[in-house]
């Protein structure tokens, strides 16, 4: 991309992600992208010109005239932009001087609100045996911990359909309005509920667009994730929830695999490994494809580990 558009004038940011956080509709990614392009002089138009059609054009005219000046502003000051649409949860504690504990405590701490304790209690236990090692390694956890810990965490706490019915209850999402807009005429939520089972022609998922009585269901269903994971929880037969846990099983076991394997030679190539599945982002077919993706690396890598380990007890046992 970058060799086909020229270096100096091409600029990447991840509208999809603003787009959700700032107004949870993906859609507005593209009025998103528009706005950078303006302010970085793109467009033979205005901004003003811009602003002006889509008030003409009379749909969602207050979600894509903010999302045009939000692109503007990610245009002119970026990282000002990522500051704010970044996870809400995690992101308070990605300072350098942050200790693994302050980490593993504040994740521990959402996902007990996620689920429960004893959900935020396996995380811990999980992460424990690693912690242990890299300490006897290094005499403190460093970035095989620091790695495993983001990345157990993003495993246990995938924003499934009871997850974004707590985000959208808790108040927090209203808080975000508030913060974004002085009033608006109108909420609408897009969302592809497997039991209604739309799908475009490829058999990707379809989006819905709800009305605000959405809002009425939505601490129901909150309520409903202690069904999560069991055979009781009709969302947990999708081809996506399955993927999930069968990565997080494999996940935990490595970790247990790593803590085993774990030596001062090669922290670095466990932390690398230790990592991947953050690489395994969006959502249906998208995150499935991208599993498959990461997989091909993180396999080779994770060879190559365990190849090295059995050289060393190869030469030890001679």
């Amino acid at each position: 991309i970058v060799k086909a558009a020229g270096v100096e004038q091409a600029s990447f940011f991840d509208a999809t992600l603003a787009a959700t956080r700032l107004f949870g509709n993906a859609i507005a990614a593209n009025m998103f992208m528009l706005g950078m392009a303006s302010q970085k002089g793109a467009l033979p138009l205005s901004p003003e010109s811009v602003e002006q059609a889509i008030q003409l054009n009379g749909q969602s005219v207050a979600m894509n005239i903010a999302a045009f000046r939000w692109g503007r502003k990610a245009g002119h000051d970026p990282q000002s932009v990522l500051a704010i649409v970044a996870d809400p949860a995690p992101a308070a504690d990605s300072t350098a001087e942050q200790s693994v504990a302050d980490l593993i405590d504040r994740r521990a701490d959402f996902l007990r609100d996620y689920q429960n304790e004893a959900w935020a209690a396996k995380y811990r236990d999980t992460l424990r045996p690693l912690v242990e090692a890299e300490t006897h390694v290094l005499g403190k956890p460093g970035p095989a911990s620091a790695a495993a810990a983001r990345s157990l965490f993003k495993l246990m706490a995938v924003k499934d359909e009871y997850e974004v019915a707590r985000l959208y209850s808790d108040g927090s999402f209203k808080r975000q309005l508030d913060r974004q807009f002085e009033s608006f005429g109108r909420l609408e939520y897009h969302m592809a509920p497997p039991v209604l089972g739309r799908k475009d022609a490829r058999g990707h998922p379809l989006k819905t667009s709800f009305g605000r009585s959405m809002s009425v269901l939505f601490p129901i269903l909150a309520s409903l994730r202690v069904l999560r994971g069991t055979p009781l929880d009709v969302f947990g037969y999708s081809e996506e929830r399955r993927m999930e846990r069968g990565i997080l099983a494999e996940f935990i076991a490595e970790i247990e695999q790593m803590a085993s394997t774990l030596r001062a030679e090669n922290l670095d190539q466990v932390a690398e490994f230790l990592s991947y599945p953050m690489g395994i982002r969006g959502y249906g077919h998208v995150k499935i494809r991208n599993k498959e993706e990461v997989y091909v690396n993180k396999d080779s890598i994770k060879q190559s580990i365990l190849n090295s380990r059995n050289i060393e007890n190869a030469v030890a046992a001679e």
